[in-house]
């Protein structure tokens, strides 16, 4: 069983440019020939060459997307396995028809790819970006039907209570925001795992509650992080509850959230970047001073993080600190001068300072 979810964010292939948009088909020099248009465009395409649809869905900050964009999709040889089955379709998840594909597939982040027929029926899908390596066999696996969700449900028909096939099925449903139908065999796994699987057992316990979060009860979930001594599972619980509380206009419960996990763990650079993001995202003024003192704490375990030194230019230029936004701005550039998203905020930046 393979698990690609990144850091919640969840959060999580390489941004269309202009002429991109403007023009239906836009091709790598090596690797994956995407479309970068509807989706009734490459249906009609993928109909005609009498091949399936492999849609990855994106958003243009989002860092994995690139990461497996330039890892696997510009692959020449991955080109050629995928070309030849599939026509690939791009889609922005914010733009466009992509919040309703968003909707309409349940996709939790990005990046999330999805294998599909030329009706749209879905084969199976990958959320995240991981090993190449794994992540190439896992796109091998599916167009030979081992490993998808209708395998799956195949073989736990002859073996009910193999507690694996219902882990492996939970992950498939969580995937693709079913819950209520992931919770069913969370709890099948609790009630089949021996003992001594340890990890799975709390790994499903920590799952049940993220479901019981999605029917509007943020107990189970918050028992867990006052509890559990994974800070892995923890961190994650704090980033879902936040979210939670934010939609409901809550913001008090929601950063109390990141604050009780930062009592019961190591400082940690990411956690803390995290949680100041959240700060700015959410547009919570009344907080940035709080995610300014994160985001500095942050800088100071991780002084080369460039994603580090972003959220901290960009909550003080929130904040009314313009100079210093463009200090930690042109350090997040220095670090990383391939981000040409950095450059653009640092004109902006200076451009309002030389107002």
């Amino acid at each position: 069983m393979k698990r690609w979810l990144f850091p919640a964010l969840i959060l999580l292939s390489a941004c269309a440019t202009e002429d991109q948009s403007k023009n239906a088909m836009a091709k790598h020099d090596a690797g994956v020939k995407f479309v970068y248009g509807s989706f009734s465009e490459a249906q009609q395409m993928a109909t005609a060459e009498e091949k399936m649809i492999i849609m990855d869905v994106y958003a243009d900050w989002c860092v994995p997307c690139k990461k497996l964009d330039k890892a696997v999709f510009k692959d020449a040889a991955v080109g050629d396995f995928v070309n030849a089955r599939f026509v690939g379709l791009k889609i922005d998840g914010e733009k466009g028809e992509g919040p309703d594909i968003m909707k309409k597939y349940g996709i939790p982040g990005y990046p999330t790819v999805i294998l599909m027929d030329t009706e749209g029926n879905e084969i199976d899908r990958i959320v995240g970006f991981g090993e190449k390596e794994a992540y190439v066999e896992t796109l091998k696996d599916y167009v030979s039907g081992k490993g998808t969700l209708a395998d799956y449900l195949a073989r736990l028909a002859e073996k009910p209570d193999d507690w694996e096939l219902h882990l492996a099925l939970a992950e498939k449903y969580d995937d693709r925001q079913d819950l209520l139908t992931a919770a069913k065999h969370y709890q099948a796994v609790l009630d089949n795992a021996p003992a001594e699987e340890q990890e799975v057992r709390e790994s499903s316990s920590f799952q049940l509650a993220i479901c019981d979060l999605a029917r509007e009860n943020p107990q189970p979930l918050t028992t867990f992080l006052e509890t559990s001594d994974n800070q892995g599972f923890i961190k994650r619980g704090a980033g879902s509850l936040a979210r939670y509380y934010l939609k409901r206009d809550k913001p008090g419960e929601a950063f109390q959230a990141y604050e009780t996990v930062l009592k019961r763990v190591p400082p940690d650079a990411g956690f803390l970047n995290a949680y100041a993001w959240r700060i700015f995202q959410s547009k919570q003024d009344s907080h940035y001073a709080r995610g300014i003192e994160l985001a500095e704490k942050a800088v100071a375990l991780e002084p080369e993080s460039d994603a580090i030194w972003d959220t901290l230019a960009q909550l003080r230029y929130a904040n009314g600190d313009v100079k210093g936004a463009i200090e930690a701005m042109s350090k997040a550039a220095s670090i990383n001068p391939e981000e040409s998203g950095y450059q653009k905020l640092l004109a902006e930046y200076q451009g309002k300072a030389a107002a």
